[in-house]
């Protein structure tokens, strides 16, 4: 019995701008990292929480926090006029965000800038707003939604300048560092392709609070050994600073 015939299914925007964001990523040496978090603690101090924040909102705050003592972890590399590392006075986190867009589920990233120098509450209020609010109504949204609609050498253009033309632009159009877990739909990622220096990705906790945590990274800027210690760097600050706000009364504006 043959098979029925299939259909020709065109990319839309969305799927447009992914795929020519990994065209982008093609080169860039990547390394993933990975460390085995013990959080019991902070998960037990969020679940007493009226409103829990995301946990996108607490991993973005505190590798800002490392990145703010590691300046490895604030630096691009940049390979126009000629390469070189450019290092940002502030993190900026891209954090990826699913939406429904034109009938479809599609990624978009939303920026947090200085998430080191943020209330935890007011970070995220604002990735709420970016999950929750009309993708219309979110400026970022839309920029990415007019690149991916523009005829393709223009898309291409677009990516590379703002990925390699300088520094500046970079953290305007890019970020300094990624996040992104697909946690909530029940699995994590062990691997990804990032043009990023450093993108923590990771999946779900045991049932002792413990959490495998992967940072993937460029290794054009940073090394394996930076990489481990920012992972437990990552760990020291979870449970000290960021379990502290949690628990602070005069912090937690997190009450709905």
């Amino acid at each position: 019995m043959s098979l029925p015939r299939g259909r020709r299914v065109p990319l839309s925007p969305a799927r447009r701008l992914v795929a020519e964001l990994m065209r982008a990523c093609r080169g860039i040496p990547t390394v993933t990292i990975e460390r085995r978090l013990a959080l019991g603690d902070l998960v037990a101090a969020r679940r007493e929480l009226p409103v829990r924040p995301m946990w996108t909102a607490i991993v973005a705050k505190a590798f800002a926090l490392v990145a703010a003592e590691m300046p490895v972890l604030r630096r691009s590399y940049i390979s126009f006029p000629w390469a070189h590392l450019y290092e940002h006075a502030g993190s900026v986190a891209g954090v990826v965000v699913e939406r429904e867009c034109g009938g479809e589920r599609t990624v978009f990233v939303a920026q947090v800038r200085r998430p080191d120098a943020t209330p935890l509450a007011e970070i995220d209020a604002f990735l709420r707003e970016c999950k929750d609010a009309p993708v219309e109504s979110i400026r970022r949204f839309r920029r990415a939604m007019r690149l991916a609609r523009l005829p393709m050498p223009f898309r291409r253009l677009g990516i590379w300048l703002g990925l390699h033309a300088s520094g500046r632009l970079r953290e305007r159009h890019a970020g300094t560092f990624g996040l992104t877990s697909p946690a909530a739909a029940g699995a994590g990622m062990v691997q990804l392709i990032t043009a990023l220096t450093a993108t923590l990705h990771y999946g779900l906790f045991d049932p002792d609070g413990r959490l495998d945590m992967r940072m993937t990274f460029d290794h054009r800027v940073l090394d394996g050994a930076e990489a481990a210690r920012a992972l437990v760097a990552l760990e020291r600050v979870l449970r000290g600073p960021i379990l502290d706000e949690l628990r602070a009364p005069s912090k937690n504006i997190l009450t709905g």
